[in-house]
């Protein structure tokens, strides 16, 4: 089974979430989801609560402090905070 990976930059430091089924973030007016294979996207992302699936089913969330672009490809989330 494919899975994800999360990877969110910032100026200070990187983090890295492996092996997620499902992530779920707000944009401009909205919540989009996302799910391994998910074709490749660009978005805006508001501050805010990110939540996500592991593999073992966990549901977990981040908090950031920050606006930033989304960028989905290959199974590979890359947030870069502005």
């Amino acid at each position: 089974m494919k899975l994800l990976e999360m990877f969110i930059f910032d100026n200070e430091k990187t983090s890295k979430f492996l092996n997620l089924k499902y992530v779920n973030f707000l944009s401009d007016d909205s919540y989009l989801g996302i799910l391994p294979s998910h074709a490749p996207m660009l978005s805006y992302i508001k501050k805010g609560k990110i939540f996500f699936r592991d593999e073992k089913n966990n549901q977990n969330s981040i908090l950031l402090e920050k606006d930033g672009i989304l960028e989905i490809q290959n199974n590979k989330i890359s947030i870069f905070l502005i």
